[in-house]
């Protein structure tokens, strides 16, 4: 994912069984650390994990997925 784009997905399916539908927001950072550390900080406020940080072949990336407060899935991605 190398680059300066940080784009969002619109999902027209659910995404899991609370969610009749909702936005992906994705934000991608440089480093793979970055994306544990704000995965454990936030799941430690309480926020709750909708993917474990994890690489990817299909999108050939290190991601980690978690719900916010609004219904909506927050994506932090690095390579």
């Amino acid at each position: 994912m190398k680059g300066d784009i940080t784009f969002f997905l619109n999902s027209m399916i659910p995404l899991d069984r609370q969610h009749a539908q909702g936005v992906i927001l994705e934000f991608y950072v440089k480093d793979r650390a970055v994306v544990e550390s704000k995965y454990t900080e936030l799941t430690g406020l309480g926020h709750h994990s909708y993917q474990a940080p994890n690489f990817s072949e299909a999108i050939n990336a290190y991601f980690a997925m978690i719900n916010d407060p609004d219904g909506n899935i927050v994506m932090l991605t690095a390579d």
